[in-house]
């Protein structure tokens, strides 16, 4: 059992380590919805931050210039590092290598991008989409990429070399969402045909098409951390568990009255959470899918869900300007994690568990310890937040 004082030692640890978390930003001019809607909205940018200490709040500038990335080292007094700049259009989307030495953006400008972390470098440049790239991500052996574009299609490139080696065919829509299973054998791309299919990695063979969602939205898919199972969510008010690879619906989660537009696994794969428009989330057992609790408080739509490193809480970010944290299985709200002054439309927990990170509407991302809640740091920054992570880190020599 983790004790206050054993709480406060990791905490200090962690903040004096020298190699400490990299949280990266998003940043969108409107609401991240209306991103998947208009793919011509106004330029945006994405800041990557780099903590060795606790930050203070930093702002990137944005405007008509080309998107840019500031690398900031916040050990040196928050001065800039570098720059990764290159994209001509708004990033869409971040996902960090699983080492941590690298990162890859996806843009509206029809390319992703992969840079150095220690240098800021532009190390190759994806090219071959011919319309935006909404999503990007990194398999978990760091041997591929995948991107996801509103052409239909989806890419897989070898790395570093930066070769296009397959192009998954066979969606008649946006493709919203790229994903990685855990062992990096299967990939899922979600799609606004109402559809997301599997593909066998790397080889980009389909297996099989997710079909039963009742609609065209489909707004968040996760996999199990053993690979088994993958959940969605969607505007049917349902989520469904879905299992891997034969992709037979084995479960209808329903429960909701809203859309659920968030869904998440515990680390142990006994739990799932799910966030919906109903302004509640509900705590689910799997396989069976039982409806083990429903978290109600928020007074607006429930945006984003995750549960912590080890399993003990969850985090549910709402429209109504606040995230809570709730402990699991029992659902007690614990704290309300306010002070933003729009939506909460990303939550995460570091690594380790000892802070949360809300992204929010509002332009600012905060850093909460945990479970005691208090707000650390706020960094202001223009646009509106759609998407805010850490990423994997080494400190003291092992991966975090």
């Amino acid at each position: 059992m983790r004790t206050e004082n054993g709480t406060e030692k990791r905490r200090s640890k962690g903040i004096a380590s020298s190699a400490a978390l990299i949280l990266i930003v998003v940043l969108v001019a409107l609401f991240g919805y209306n991103i998947l809607r208009n793919p011509t909205v106004s330029q945006s940018i994405a800041s990557l931050l780099h903590t060795e200490t606790l930050p203070a709040t930093t702002s990137s500038s944005g405007g008509s210039e080309p998107s840019t990335q500031p690398l900031v080292d916040w050990s040196k007094g928050a001065r800039k590092h570098s720059t990764l700049s290159g994209h001509s259009n708004i990033i869409s989307s971040v996902s960090f290598s699983p080492d941590g030495r690298y990162a890859l953006t996806g843009s509206h400008d029809k390319t992703a991008k992969l840079w150095s972390i220690a240098d800021g470098t532009c190390v190759k440049t994806f090219s071959g989409h011919s319309d935006s790239v909404r999503s990007v991500a990194y398999s978990p052996d760091g041997k591929y990429a995948l991107t996801g574009s509103y052409d239909n299609t989806a890419k897989l490139w070898s790395l570093p070399d930066g070769t296009c080696i397959k192009t998954l065919i066979g969606h008649s829509n946006w493709i919203k969402s790229v994903v990685f299973s855990p062992d990096g054998r299967y990939a899922i791309t979600e799609s606004l045909d109402g559809t997301a299919k599997l593909w066998s990695m790397p080889d980009g063979t389909c297996i099989s098409t997710l079909s039963s969602y009742g609609s065209i939205w489909l707004y968040s898919v996760a996999f199990s951390l053993d690979g088994r199972y993958l959940l969605s969510g969607s505007d049917d008010n349902s989520a469904k568990l879905w299992s891997i690879p034969d992709g037979e619906c084995v479960k209808v989660l329903s429960g909701h009255s809203g859309h659920v537009l968030s869904v998440a696994f515990s680390p142990d794969g006994r739990y799932a959470l799910t966030g919906s428009g109903d302004n509640t989330s509900k705590l689910w057992s799997i396989p069976d899918g039982a409806c083990v609790k429903t978290l109600s408080g928020h007074g607006s739509n429930v945006f984003s869900v995750a549960f912590s490193p080890d399993g003990r809480y969850a985090l549910t970010g709402s429209s109504d300007s606040t995230a809570k944290l709730w402990s699991i299985p029992d659902g007690t709200c614990l704290k309300t994690l306010s002070g933003h002054s729009d939506y909460v439309c990303s939550v995460a927990f570091s690594p380790d568990g000892l802070y949360a990170l809300t992204g929010s509407g509002d332009g600012s991302s905060k850093l909460w310890s945990i479970p005691d809640g208090t707000c650390v740091k706020t960094l202001n920054l223009p646009g509106g937040l759609i998407d805010a992570k850490f990423s994997p880190m080494r400190m003291r020599g092992r991966l975090y």
